[in-house]
């Protein structure tokens, strides 16, 4: 069973209107993980939650490119190792192959850096916080609030 994360504006009127539904394999779900979100409930986010949300996106994009990078020196010794010609490009394929599912890695999280960035926009432009978040809960009420 996948479970998502949702997030929510409050609407003045008090309806909860979707900015997002995250299923359990996604890097947004990933970085608000650690915000132990309320099931089948919803909890108001802070500014400063919003924005660990977004910090946790980038460092893992920083650790990503740093495995990048690695892979890209590793690829440089193996060109120099000992060894056939067959058994060095096979080496090579695999790291190119790390490389792919990387730079698809860093896509993602990169991608949830700019989704959190539009939260913490839409958290400013309103004098309190609006945005809200919560797991598995699709159509939420202000009987789903929890602190």
């Amino acid at each position: 069973m996948s479970f998502y994360v949702n997030f929510f504006i409050r609407s003045p009127k008090d309806e909860f209107l979707s900015l997002g539904s995250f299923s359990r394999n996604t890097a947004e779900y990933g970085c608000a993980n650690e915000l132990a979100l309320p099931y089948e409930k919803i909890k108001l986010l802070t500014t400063s939650s919003i924005k660990s949300m977004r910090q946790t996106a980038m460092d893992i994009v920083g650790d990503i490119r740093e495995s990048i990078k690695k892979c890209n020196e590793e690829i440089s010794l193996v060109k120099g190792m000992e060894g056939t010609v067959n058994e060095r490009l096979e080496n090579i394929r695999e790291i190119n192959n790390e490389i792919a599912d990387l730079v698809e890695d860093d896509k993602r999280y990169s991608q949830a850096y700019g989704y959190f960035n539009s939260l913490i926009a839409i958290d400013c432009e309103y004098e309190n916080s609006v945005i809200y978040a919560g797991i598995e809960c699709g159509e939420p009420t202000v009987d789903d609030i929890v602190e």
